[in-house]
């Protein structure tokens, strides 16, 4: 069993993926639990790079990746 601090991060972790994945279903995007994974996963990973590095640039690649990425799912949900 993981101590409760581990567990209250999942948690929250678990309801921030689950917020997002409905609002991704809401606008009609495929596969939305999938993309509000990723979301959290590239975003998870820019910020340790960006941290053990002293630079932004990872958290501005990522977002602009990832708002193409969420732009282009629209696009075909249309």
């Amino acid at each position: 069993m993981p101590p409760p601090r581990g567990r209250a991060c999942a948690d929250v972790f678990t309801g921030w993926r689950a917020a997002t994945a409905r609002r991704f279903a809401a606008e009609g995007l495929e596969s939305p639990d999938d993309l509000a994974t990723f979301v959290f996963a590239a975003f998870e990973g820019a910020l340790i790079l960006s941290r053990t590095g002293h630079d932004t640039g990872p958290l501005h690649v990522t977002a602009g990746i990832v708002a193409e990425t969420i732009r282009r799912r629209s696009r075909k949900a249309r």
